[in-house]
């Protein structure tokens, strides 16, 4: 890969597609629960019709809960998850991404495409993407 075609690298190429969603009535111990089984940091939050409503975070349940001393097993997902998060199109470009999580401080972000949540992208893929194109140009 060279420099220029990381510049054409979008989300859609980097993005996590197996994304695991959950609605605002679940309560966060059992979200927790499935997130730690399948490693990952973020939840999307859909209503009935699988429209975006929200993201939850590890840092949502850390800042919202654990600092606050309120047992996880008696909160909904609703009562603490970020509402109307960042979202990106599957052809937003990383570097475009990047700055944006970077200057946001945040570290992961749903993918939206025709209103329809098709996957994640966290600051790892990122990363990874940066990573992988610095190795394959100075190596």
């Amino acid at each position: 890969m060279t420099i220029g075609n990381f510049f054409d690298l979008t989300i859609g190429d980097i993005m996590s597609k197996d994304t695991l969603t959950t609605t605002e009535e679940v309560r966060v111990t059992e979200i927790a629960k499935k997130m730690a089984e399948l490693n990952v940091g973020a939840v999307a939050v859909v209503n009935s019709e699988g429209g975006l409503t929200g993201i939850l975070t590890e840092r949502d349940m850390m800042t919202e809960i654990l600092a606050k001393d309120i047992d996880s097993s008696k909160v909904t997902v609703g009562e603490v998850m970020t509402p109307n998060p960042k979202i990106f199109k599957p052809s937003t470009a990383v570097p475009k991404v990047f700055r944006r999580m970077h200057d946001g401080n945040f570290r992961h972000a749903p993918v939206v495409d025709a209103g329809k949540l098709v996957g994640m992208v966290s600051i790892k893929d990122v990363d990874e993407a940066i990573l992988k194109t610095l190795e394959e140009i100075l190596f």
